[in-house]
């Protein structure tokens, strides 16, 4: 959502600010670094990140089982990436953008 784009550029701004005041890495680079990392976030999880249902429940989930201990069925994306794995590929990549611009 354009809310959301918006929240992650504020906080790539924030991070860097912090970054820079105290030292650690230039202004640019953690901010580039930080929007790239929250935009990756944002497709892998729209596209890749395993989403799943419980019919128990009659709920959107991401886990197998469900917290009720129902099995749950994959609706869409990939059963091997969760939450976890998309937050890294995204920490990943936003610490090699600010490596390469630093």
């Amino acid at each position: 959502t354009l809310l959301g784009s918006l929240g992650a550029v504020a906080g790539a701004c924030v991070l860097a600010v912090v970054a820079r005041v105290a030292g650690v890495a230039p202004l640019p680079a953690v901010a580039v670094a930080g929007v790239a990392g929250a935009a990756l976030d944002s497709l892998i999880g729209a596209t890749l990140q395993g989403q799943r249902y419980c019919a128990q429940c009659a709920e959107a989930c991401e886990t197998d089982p469900h917290r009720c201990g129902a099995q749950t069925r994959l609706v869409r994306g990939l059963a091997s990436i969760d939450n976890d794995g998309v937050n890294f590929a995204a920490t990943l990549c936003g610490a090699l953008a600010a490596y390469l611009l630093a």
